[in-house]
């Protein structure tokens, strides 16, 4: 398996995700366009960043009202979960725009001084049910966005 990264805003993104769907067979592609950012099994034990790692993280650059949309609607509904449909609502984007987002904040993660790959920033678990991701964050996360004013 191959490992590309690409840089761009959310709608540039968007178009690499389209062009790449529209030559990848569907049966080999997930089913949401957003979780590959997922990394640890969600039904396994799951390790959340630190405070202060989360407050490094979301100051180091400025955020986008996307992102910041994202994560207001995930603290406020705290300790409920959030389903991704949702979250596509919040920020204003569809699907795969989504992904571009939650794409480049992972990239922010990785570049921010103290990342632990293991870390999750989100609280996340599959939903029977409607068969889509949901998502909540935790009190480290809830803190740092406290801490930051934004909420």
């Amino acid at each position: 398996m191959k490992l590309y990264v690409y840089d761009g805003t959310p709608d540039e993104i968007s178009q690499v995700v389209q062009k790449l769907q529209a030559t990848t067979p569907a049966e080999s592609r997930p089913n949401e366009s957003d979780d590959a950012f997922l990394s640890q099994d969600p039904k396994g034990p799951k390790k959340f960043v630190e405070t202060d790692f989360a407050l490094r993280t979301l100051s180091r650059i400025k955020l986008s009202d996307p992102f910041k949309a994202t994560i207001r609607a995930l603290d406020k509904a705290l300790p409920e979960w959030v389903h991704i449909s949702e979250l596509h609502e919040a920020s204003g984007y569809k699907p795969a725009q989504f992904a571009g987002l939650m794409g480049a904040f992972g990239r922010r993660m990785a570049h921010t001084e103290g990342y632990d790959g293991e870390a999750h920033f989100f609280d996340y678990e599959w939903d029977e049910d409607t068969e889509a991701w949901k998502y909540r964050i935790p009190d480290s996360v809830h803190e740092a966005i406290r801490l930051m004013g934004l909420i």
